[in-house]
């Protein structure tokens, strides 16, 4: 009887072991794997959500996420009265909390805008299928959109993108037409 238990005490305790290392695989696994996610995949996970992004010029942009890309946000319904849909670049945000999980994100009409809205830019399946900040700026180029950029230093710029170059918008409005950098760009809120 008495070799009977111990036999069965290091089955168990081998069993155990395999436990243990099978675990210990999986939190591995889950470990590289968090590694491995950006921050526009782990932003794709939350469109239709409101959230909360802190930006450089100490801006502060709150919105329901409509489509993510690469280098880019996009917002809608802003908490600050802008009326537009909001692109944000990548690089100008700091920080960003989810304020509300909504219950229909999953839904793609919880991310269409209403009809009075500019158009939602369409997200794809992954933000590396999206196009890019400046194929987006392209767009608003050829179609004209009238726009108001938020630079670093807060300044803000009214008018039309007339064009995109590989590094830099031109921006035509009242006071001519500026030249920005994409890496001054904060915020670019689509008008109505």
């Amino acid at each position: 009887m008495h070799w009977r238990d111990v036999i069965r005490d290091v089955e168990a305790q081998a069993e155990a072991a395999d436990t243990a290392v099978i675990q210990r695989r999986a939190e591995l696994h889950t470990r590289q794997s968090l590694a491995q996610r950006r921050s526009a995949d782990r932003l794709m996970e939350l469109r239709g959500c409101s959230l909360e992004l802190r930006m450089t010029a100490g801006l502060i942009v709150r919105g329901r996420l409509c489509a993510c890309g690469s280098d880019w946000v996009q917002l809608r319904d802003a908490e600050d009265g802008s009326g537009g849909i909001d692109i944000l670049p990548m690089q100008a945000i700091t920080s960003w909390r989810l304020v509300e999980r909504d219950a229909l994100s999953d839904r793609p009409e919880a991310s269409a805008g209403s009809p009075s809205s500019p158009p939602v830019i369409p997200g794809a399946a992954t933000p590396h299928q999206s196009p890019n900040l400046l194929q987006l700026l392209g767009t608003c180029s050829r179609d004209r959109l009238g726009v108001v950029l938020t630079v670093n230093g807060g300044a803000t710029l009214r008018g039309q993108v007339v064009s995109a170059g590989a590094d830099h918008v031109d921006i035509a409005g009242e006071h001519g037409t500026w030249v920005v950098p994409i890496t001054q760009l904060v915020r670019i809120t689509m008008q109505k």
